[in-house]
C-alpha cells in the first residue's frame, strides 16, 4: 500500500485498520503514522490495535502512535503496560522520539526501568535521559538500575542520571564506588556533563587519580607486609593488580574535573602529576583538563582586572 498523502483517503486507512488481512491493517497503521501529527484523527482506532491478534500489526500500530507524536502520549503509556515486549519496546522509543511532551509519561517509564525485556529497559532509560530535569522523580529508580546485571543498561542510566542534572549529584558520586567498572566509568563522565553543579563530586574524582599515583610511586616505601613471591608456570599470566586500574575510568575522572571549572582547581597538583600516567589517555585527559581550569582563572583574573 503506497503512502498516503491525500486527506480525502484518510477514512479509506481507517477502514482498512479493520481488515480482515493483517498485511493489510499493518499496511495501514504504517501510512498512517507517515501522516504524523495530522493523524490524530486515527488515535482512538490505533489503541484498538495495540491488542491485535497479529504481532506486526501490534507494533505497527504502536509505531505509528509515537509518529503521531504528544498527542498520542496516553496511548503510549498504555502501550508500556502490555504483555507484548516488541510493543512495550516501540512505546519507549516513540516517548523518546516526542521529548519534553512526555514528561507524563515519566511514572511509567521509571517502572519499565524493572522490566524482563533489556530492550525495554534501555529504551526506557534513554527517555528518561532526554526528557533531562523533567526526569528528577525518576532518580531513585535509576539509581537501582546502576545494579543491574546488564552492563549496557547500567551505563545508559549513569547517563541519564547525568542528564537530568544536579538533583543527581549524590546518586552519581555512590555510583563511582559501584563494582562495576562500567558503571564507574559512566558516572564518572557524566558528573563532568553536569559541570560546576557537582563540585561535590571533585574530593572522589581527585582520589580515584590520586590513589593510582599513590600505589605506583609508593610501593618501595610502603611499610605494609609484602606478599610472597608464586613461582608461577611458563603458561601462567601474571597479572599486577592496583585500586584504579581502569585507565578509561581515571581519564573520565580528569575529564570531569576539567569540566567542572573553578571549583576543581584543587585538582590541579593531582592532574599534574597524571601527566606522567602511563597511559596516554590519562595524560593527555589530564593535560586538557589543566588547560581548561587555568583558562578559566585567566579569565576569571582579566575580569576582575576589567572591572
Amino acid at each position: 500500500m503506497r503512502l498516503v498523502q491525500d486527506a480525502e483517503v484518510w477514512t479509506d486507512q481507517l477502514k482498512f485498520l479493520k481488515n480482515k488481512d493483517p498485511r493489510v491493517r499493518r499496511a495501514a497503521a504504517t501510512n498512517l503514522g507517515r501522516l504524523g501529527a495530522d493523524a490524530k484523527f486515527a488515535i482512538a482506532p490505533l489503541r484498538q490495535r495495540l491488542t491485535d491478534a497479529d504481532p506486526r500489526v501490534r507494533c505497527g500500530a504502536a509505531t505509528a502512535l509515537g509518529e503521531i507524536g504528544p498527542a498520542a502520549v496516553d496511548e503510549m503509556i498504555q502501550a508500556l503496560t502490555l504483555p507484548d515486549k516488541l510493543v512495550r519496546r516501540e512505546a519507549v522509543w516513540g516517548l523518546a522520539k516526542i521529548g519534553k511532551a512526555a514528561a507524563p509519561a515519566i511514572p511509567a517509564l521509571a517502572r519499565r526501568l524493572a522490566d524482563r525485556d533489556a530492550s525495554v529497559r534501555k529504551g526506557a532509560a534513554r527517555a528518561l535521559g532526554l526528557l533531562g530535569h523533567l526526569a528528577r522523580p525518576a532518580i531513585p529508580f535509576l539509581i537501582r538500575a546502576l545494579g543491574d546485571t546488564d552492563l549496557l543498561f547500567c551505563r545508559m542510566a549513569a547517563w541519564a542520571l547525568g542528564q537530568i542534572g544536579p538533583a543527581a549529584v549524590d546518586a552519581l558520586i555512590a555510583a563511582l564506588n559501584h563494582h562495576d567498572k562500567y558503571v564507574r566509568r559512566e558516572s564518572a563522565w557524566a558528573l563532568g556533563q553536569i559541570g560546576p553543579e557537582a563540585a561535590a563530586a571533585v574530593p572522589k574524582l581527585i582520589a580515584i587519580l590520586k590513589a593510582d599515583l599513590e600505589e605506583s610511586s609508593g610501593l618501595e616505601e610502603s611499610s605494609e607486609p609484602r606478599l610472597p613471591k608464586i613461582q608461577a608456570h611458563q603458561d601462567t599470566e601474571v597479572v599486577y593488580f592496583h585500586p584504579i586500574s581502569d585507565t578509561t575510568l581515571r581519564a573520565n575522572a580528569a575529564q570531569a574535573l576539567g569540566q567542572m571549572g573553578g571549583k576543581a582547581m584543587s585538582a590541579i597538583p593531582v592532574l599534574t602529576a597524571a601527566l606522567a600516567d602511563p597511559s596516554d589517555k590519562v595524560a593527555q585527559a589530564a593535560a586538557v583538563a589543566i588547560d581548561q581550569l587555568t583558562e578559566e582563572t585567566c579569565t576569571g583574573w582579566h575580569l576582575k582586572a576589567a572591572g
